[in-house]
């Protein structure tokens, strides 16, 4: 998604022969763009070029290439794209997705059409009926990608679909070979005779080969087409068999002696057409082979059985919907021991009725053009709530008197700790990776000291804080802090940005770094806490699950602020993703009114204390960061 700017082509092509991959996924690149320069080279190359030919150069012969964002203007690139996400090739509505089934006519795949070998993906994230989607993956003989968690936001295959999609992938995994075999011809649309308004919805691709022919079916309509509705007329041929592949049995023929199709046999007194009848359900599949007698394989068999077992129960009793699913929160209780020093805190009076207004900053949304979607748990599920949702309306929380840390835990601190408690985690990947330790236990560099710690997972700082009577911050608490009790307040300073109360961004990784705490103490809140904005971001303490996935909510934001702008320029680093770079303009709570994936960043908006970013947790190793940090809060009994 975002590489280093720094010829990322050579990197990977060296990274995939190192881990031996096959190829790469160049997520929120399409075929032509964003550019990048080559070393030595003073015109931009296109991506899949580029990475192809460094890959060449790597050892990989015939790296898998795969672009997200489609092979505009050049059917060229099919040299050196095997794969790509095929968003519109279902016709589902852009962005939203499908929400309902009704009757359509499938496209063809133009990549696969031209290169049989090539494997794009109908891809439809938001849709909530994937029939259509599997359907046209179905009817190309092309893969689906069955894309459930979006950047933690579940969006769930429904159960018929998903038995759909499972009969489907049975028999194409089977045919693969078969399927992109260049020697094999592909006839999509081959004619149907629709004998009822229940046959008009059903199409065949048929695939001719020289031991076997395959007919894959689709009925994209909402009625079931039975033996009576429609029928697949083919040419009249001695000594072959045809079996339904879907439910596991032989197919019924009618004969013919009309010649019912122009490639029919024209031989004095026999049959000249066949006519193969199947029963193929709503928003359903078929598949007929065409095998000599007595040739099916063994293998062949094992599927036709497979299959007939796998179809004895009719898609539609299956249910056909996913509810939201519901998270619950989670917080670390205090274990008991009482705050033993409250010196480098700060005393910070409660209130019985705090208005805690927040909204999430995900890049991905569910409103579009004012209008929502889909309902989807994209953010988080606060205790009050009944499900997920990005927009939180206000609600009321009663805050008691704190004992806040007036600047984030330092290093020194830190390692104070490390002696005191002898605290190891027990996934140590990357912990306190900043400090530069080949192996445990390690020193800090005095250069850092003053720093605020990073590299620390969300138990490690829970950890951190509970040896001292400590713990974490919920995050009405934090925001309260940071706010002073004013709900109207944007900033800790105030209503307005200001970029001097704060450390200056930093938009380069490889050369970026943090300052001492307390350097800004123009920014402090009301309250004389420093450092709450634009130098870490800050772990609160609550987590939150569902089935899937875990996470946590970050405050504060860090220095590192990178822009996929240059000026007006879109810049091939950096580009926005899990955390988009800027929140809706206006009121605390507005809405999304069009795309924010590629435009230039802002954070002032980002930053704005209405505004949180949900973080995934997966793993202590993966979780730590090197612009991630904490403060502590104890209570405060007066």
């Amino acid at each position: 998604t975002n590489g280093l700017g720094q010829d990322d082509p050579a990197r990977y092509g060296a990274l995939l022969a190192k881990a031996g991959a096959d190829g790469l996924n160049l997520d929120t690149m399409d075929s032509l763009g964003p550019f990048v320069v080559p070393p030595s080279q003073s015109k931009p190359e296109m991506p899949v070029t580029a990475f192809y030919s460094a890959a060449q150069k790597a050892g990989i012969p015939h790296a898998i290439i795969e672009p997200e964002l489609g092979l505009y203007n050049g059917l060229f690139l099919l040299n050196t794209t095997a794969q790509g996400w095929l968003y519109s090739l279902a016709q589902c509505p852009p962005v939203v997705g499908c929400s309902e089934r009704v009757p359509f006519v499938p496209l063809v795949s133009l990549q696969k059409w031209i290169v049989r070998r090539s494997m794009p993906h109908v891809c439809g994230r938001w849709s909530t009926q994937r029939s259509q989607e599997i359907l046209t993956a179905y009817f190309n003989a092309i893969g689906y990608t069955a894309w459930e968690n979006i950047f933690g936001i579940w969006n769930g295959i429904n159960p018929r679909d998903g038995e759909l999609l499972k009969r489907s992938m049975m028999i194409l995994r089977h045919f693969h070979s078969f399927l992109s075999d260049p020697a094999v011809s592909w006839l999509p649309f081959y004619p149907v005779k629709k004998l009822t308004p229940a046959g008009e919805h059903v199409y065949v691709s048929k695939f001719v080969g020289a031991d076997k022919e395959l007919f894959l079916i689709i009925n994209t309509g909402t009625d079931t087409a039975g033996t009576q509705d429609w029928a697949l007329n083919v040419p009249q041929a001695e000594h072959y068999s045809f079996y339904d592949m879907y439910h596991g049995e032989d197919v019924r023929i009618h004969r013919s002696p009309e010649c019912l199709v122009k490639s029919c046999l024209d031989r004095l007194h026999r049959a000249k057409t066949v006519s193969l009848r199947v029963r193929v359900e709503a928003a359903g599949i078929g598949a007929i082979l065409k095998v000599r007698d007595g040739k099916i394989t063994p293998s062949q068999l094992t599927v036709l059985r497979d299959m007939g077992t796998a179809t004895a129960k009719p898609l539609a009793s299956f249910a056909d919907k996913v509810a939201p699913l519901k998270q619950s929160n989670h917080f670390p209780s205090a274990d008991g021991s009482a705050l033993s020093n409250s010196s480098g805190m700060v005393p910070v009076n409660g209130s019985k009725v705090f208005e805690f207004r927040v909204v999430g900053s995900e890049i991905e949304d569910t409103y579009r053009g004012g209008q929502r979607f889909v309902t989807l748990g994209v953010d988080v599920q606060y205790p009050w709530e009944m499900e997920p949702v990005k927009y939180h309306a206000a609600y009321n929380v009663s805050i008691q008197n704190l004992w806040v840390d007036k600047f984030p835990v330092t290093n020194e601190m830190f390692a104070n700790f490390l002696k005191e408690s002898s605290y190891t985690p027990g996934d140590s990947g990357n912990f306190l990776k900043h400090w530069n330790c080949g192996k445990w236990p390690c020193t800090m560099p005095p250069s850092i000291a003053k720093q605020p710690v990073v590299f620390v997972s969300h138990w490690d700082a829970v950890q951190y804080c509970s040896h001292y009577g400590k713990r974490l911050p919920r995050e009405w608490e934090w925001q309260y802090v940071a706010q002073g009790g004013d709900p109207d307040r944007s900033y800790p300073w105030g209503k307005w940005w200001w970029p001097e109360a704060m450390p200056r961004p930093q938009a380069n990784a490889s050369v970026f770094h943090l300052s001492d705490v307390g350097g800004y103490p123009q920014g402090a809140s009301k309250d004389g806490v420093q450092d709450l904005v634009g130098l870490v971001w800050q772990w609160t303490s609550d987590t939150f699950r569902d089935e899937h996935t875990r996470s946590s909510i970050l405050r504060g934001g860090s220095v590192f602020q990178p822009n996929s702008h240059q000026g007006s320029v879109a810049s091939p680093r950096y580009q926005p993703w899990y955390f988009p770079g800027h929140a809706a303009a206006g009121a605390w709570n507005a809405k999304w009114t069009g795309e924010h994936f590629f435009g230039p960043k802002d954070y002032p908006s980002l930053y704005r204390l209405t505004v949180h970013a949900k973080y995934l947790l997966m793993a202590p190793s993966l979780d730590r960061a090197g612009t991630i940090g904490f403060r502590c809060v104890a209570d405060r009994n007066v």
